[in-house]
Protein backbone atom coordinates (compact mmCIF):
# COMPACT_ATOMS: atom_id res chain seq x y z
CA UNK A 1 0.00 0.00 0.00
CA UNK A 2 2.84 2.41 0.75
CA UNK A 3 4.34 1.88 -2.71
CA UNK A 4 0.95 2.60 -4.29
CA UNK A 5 0.44 5.74 -2.19
CA UNK A 6 3.80 7.08 -3.34
CA UNK A 7 3.52 6.10 -7.00
CA UNK A 8 -0.13 6.64 -7.90
CA UNK A 9 -0.02 10.47 -7.79
CA UNK A 10 2.54 10.22 -10.59
CA UNK A 11 1.03 7.36 -12.54
CA UNK A 12 -2.56 8.56 -12.59
CA UNK A 13 -1.92 12.22 -13.27
CA UNK A 14 -2.65 11.63 -16.96
CA UNK A 15 -5.49 9.61 -18.45
CA UNK A 16 -4.87 6.92 -21.09
CA UNK A 17 -4.44 8.19 -24.65
CA UNK A 18 -7.88 8.98 -26.08
CA UNK A 19 -7.14 7.93 -29.65
CA UNK A 20 -7.17 11.34 -31.31
CA UNK A 21 -5.39 11.62 -34.64
CA UNK A 22 -1.72 12.53 -34.38
CA UNK A 23 1.00 12.66 -37.05
CA UNK A 24 3.69 11.30 -34.72
CA UNK A 25 3.97 8.84 -31.85
CA UNK A 26 7.11 9.38 -29.76
CA UNK A 27 8.25 6.42 -27.66
CA UNK A 28 10.94 7.43 -25.19
CA UNK A 29 13.97 5.18 -24.79
CA UNK A 30 14.70 2.89 -21.90
CA UNK A 31 16.97 -0.09 -21.56
CA UNK A 32 18.01 -3.11 -23.57
CA UNK A 33 20.66 -5.81 -23.73
CA UNK A 34 21.80 -6.99 -27.14
CA UNK A 35 21.79 -10.76 -27.54
CA UNK A 36 21.59 -11.97 -31.11
CA UNK A 37 20.50 -15.42 -29.95
CA UNK A 38 17.05 -14.03 -29.15
CA UNK A 39 14.57 -11.83 -31.03
CA UNK A 40 14.79 -8.06 -30.48
CA UNK A 41 11.51 -8.30 -28.57
CA UNK A 42 13.39 -10.09 -25.79
CA UNK A 43 16.36 -7.72 -25.83
CA UNK A 44 14.27 -4.83 -24.50
CA UNK A 45 13.77 -4.61 -20.76
CA UNK A 46 10.19 -4.86 -19.54
CA UNK A 47 9.78 -1.10 -19.13
CA UNK A 48 10.94 -0.40 -22.68
CA UNK A 49 8.82 -3.21 -24.08
CA UNK A 50 5.71 -1.87 -22.36
CA UNK A 51 6.38 1.60 -23.79
CA UNK A 52 6.95 0.24 -27.28
CA UNK A 53 3.85 -1.95 -27.21
CA UNK A 54 1.79 1.11 -26.31
CA UNK A 55 3.34 3.12 -29.14
CA UNK A 56 2.83 0.34 -31.66
CA UNK A 57 -0.80 -0.01 -30.61
CA UNK A 58 -1.40 3.69 -31.29
CA UNK A 59 0.42 3.62 -34.63
CA UNK A 60 -1.55 0.60 -35.81
CA UNK A 61 -4.80 2.43 -35.08
CA UNK A 62 -3.58 5.49 -36.99
CA UNK A 63 -2.40 4.56 -40.49
CA UNK A 64 -0.90 8.00 -41.17
CA UNK A 65 1.11 8.25 -37.95
CA UNK A 66 4.90 7.82 -37.84
CA UNK A 67 6.58 6.01 -34.95
CA UNK A 68 9.57 7.84 -33.47
CA UNK A 69 11.97 5.78 -31.33
CA UNK A 70 15.13 6.97 -29.66
CA UNK A 71 17.99 6.07 -27.37
CA UNK A 72 21.75 5.67 -27.68
CA UNK A 73 23.82 2.52 -27.30
CA UNK A 74 25.49 3.31 -24.00
CA UNK A 75 27.83 0.39 -23.37
CA UNK A 76 25.92 -1.88 -25.73
CA UNK A 77 26.81 -2.83 -29.29
CA UNK A 78 23.68 -1.33 -30.87
CA UNK A 79 21.52 1.65 -30.06
CA UNK A 80 18.31 1.39 -28.10
CA UNK A 81 16.56 3.10 -31.01
CA UNK A 82 17.64 0.32 -33.37
CA UNK A 83 16.45 -2.44 -31.05
CA UNK A 84 13.13 -0.64 -30.61
CA UNK A 85 12.76 -0.16 -34.38
CA UNK A 86 13.55 -3.83 -35.02
CA UNK A 87 10.95 -4.84 -32.46
CA UNK A 88 8.34 -2.50 -33.91
CA UNK A 89 8.85 -4.12 -37.31
CA UNK A 90 8.59 -7.54 -35.69
CA UNK A 91 5.23 -6.39 -34.31
CA UNK A 92 3.98 -5.36 -37.75
CA UNK A 93 4.97 -1.71 -38.22
CA UNK A 94 6.39 -1.00 -41.68
CA UNK A 95 9.98 0.25 -41.71
CA UNK A 96 8.99 3.36 -43.70
CA UNK A 97 6.75 4.43 -40.81
CA UNK A 98 9.59 4.45 -38.26
CA UNK A 99 12.13 7.19 -37.55
CA UNK A 100 15.16 6.61 -35.33
CA UNK A 101 17.22 8.93 -33.13
CA UNK A 102 20.21 6.89 -32.01
CA UNK A 103 22.27 9.61 -30.28
CA UNK A 104 19.95 10.92 -27.56
CA UNK A 105 21.21 9.99 -24.08
CA UNK A 106 18.30 11.23 -21.96
CA UNK A 107 14.79 12.66 -22.14
CA UNK A 108 16.01 16.21 -22.71
CA UNK A 109 18.15 15.19 -25.68
CA UNK A 110 15.26 13.14 -27.07
CA UNK A 111 12.97 16.16 -26.84
CA UNK A 112 15.49 18.42 -28.57
CA UNK A 113 16.03 15.92 -31.37
CA UNK A 114 12.34 15.35 -32.05
CA UNK A 115 11.50 19.04 -31.88
CA UNK A 116 13.37 19.46 -35.16
CA UNK A 117 11.06 16.87 -36.76
CA UNK A 118 7.74 17.53 -35.04
CA UNK A 119 7.87 21.27 -34.53
CA UNK A 120 4.66 22.59 -32.97
CA UNK A 121 2.41 19.76 -34.15
CA UNK A 122 0.55 17.76 -31.50
CA UNK A 123 1.89 14.24 -30.97
CA UNK A 124 1.42 11.24 -28.70
CA UNK A 125 4.15 10.98 -26.07
CA UNK A 126 4.66 7.44 -24.79
CA UNK A 127 6.65 6.76 -21.65
CA UNK A 128 6.18 5.01 -18.34
CA UNK A 129 3.24 6.45 -16.42
CA UNK A 130 5.55 7.26 -13.52
CA UNK A 131 7.90 9.20 -15.81
CA UNK A 132 5.10 10.98 -17.66
CA UNK A 133 4.73 14.13 -15.48
CA UNK A 134 8.43 14.95 -15.81
CA UNK A 135 8.52 14.10 -19.52
CA UNK A 136 5.43 16.20 -20.30
CA UNK A 137 6.87 19.18 -18.43
CA UNK A 138 10.14 18.88 -20.30
CA UNK A 139 8.61 18.67 -23.78
CA UNK A 140 6.19 21.50 -23.00
CA UNK A 141 9.05 23.67 -21.75
CA UNK A 142 10.48 23.44 -25.28
CA UNK A 143 7.24 24.76 -26.75
CA UNK A 144 6.07 21.35 -27.98
CA UNK A 145 2.53 19.95 -27.79
CA UNK A 146 2.68 16.43 -26.35
CA UNK A 147 -0.43 14.37 -25.62
CA UNK A 148 0.22 11.89 -22.84
CA UNK A 149 0.01 8.18 -23.65
CA UNK A 150 1.13 6.55 -20.39
CA UNK A 151 2.45 2.99 -20.37
CA UNK A 152 3.81 0.49 -17.88
CA UNK A 153 1.57 1.35 -14.93
CA UNK A 154 3.08 -0.26 -11.82
CA UNK A 155 0.80 0.81 -8.94
CA UNK A 156 -2.30 -0.93 -10.24
CA UNK A 157 -5.38 -2.17 -8.43
CA UNK A 158 -8.42 -0.54 -6.87
CA UNK A 159 -9.69 -3.48 -4.83
CA UNK A 160 -9.86 -3.38 -1.01
CA UNK A 161 -6.57 -4.16 0.72
CA UNK A 162 -5.93 -7.65 2.05
CA UNK A 163 -3.33 -8.83 4.57
CA UNK A 164 -0.88 -9.88 1.85
CA UNK A 165 -0.67 -6.28 0.61
CA UNK A 166 1.21 -5.35 3.78
CA UNK A 167 4.02 -7.85 3.22
CA UNK A 168 7.12 -6.12 1.80
CA UNK A 169 8.10 -7.35 -1.65
CA UNK A 170 10.96 -6.68 -4.05
CA UNK A 171 8.46 -5.37 -6.60
CA UNK A 172 7.05 -2.80 -4.18
CA UNK A 173 10.56 -1.70 -3.25
CA UNK A 174 11.32 -1.20 -6.96
CA UNK A 175 8.14 0.88 -7.35
CA UNK A 176 9.13 3.12 -4.43
CA UNK A 177 12.65 3.50 -5.82
CA UNK A 178 11.34 4.48 -9.26
CA UNK A 179 8.86 6.94 -7.76
CA UNK A 180 11.49 8.67 -5.65
CA UNK A 181 13.72 8.90 -8.72
CA UNK A 182 10.93 10.82 -10.47
CA UNK A 183 10.21 13.07 -7.49
CA UNK A 184 13.90 13.91 -7.21
CA UNK A 185 14.08 14.54 -10.95
CA UNK A 186 11.14 16.94 -10.82
CA UNK A 187 12.65 18.72 -7.81
CA UNK A 188 15.95 19.13 -9.62
CA UNK A 189 14.21 20.47 -12.73
CA UNK A 190 12.31 23.00 -10.60
CA UNK A 191 15.46 24.06 -8.75
CA UNK A 192 17.46 24.36 -11.97
CA UNK A 193 14.75 26.54 -13.53
CA UNK A 194 14.53 28.70 -10.41
CA UNK A 195 18.29 29.24 -10.34
CA UNK A 196 18.37 30.19 -14.03
CA UNK A 197 15.55 32.70 -13.55
CA UNK A 198 17.38 34.23 -10.58
CA UNK A 199 20.53 34.92 -12.59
Amino acid sequence: PIAHLIAQPLEYRYSPFDGQDVPYVVVLGGGHTTDMRVASLHQLNRTSLARLLTGVEIVKLQPKATLLVSGYAGFDTQSHAQVAANTAQLLGVDADRILLQANAKDTYEEALAWRNIIGMQPFALVTSAMHMPRAMALFESLGMRPIAAPANIEAKGDRPLVWRDWIPTANNLAIVQAAWHEYLGMSWAWLNKTLKEAV
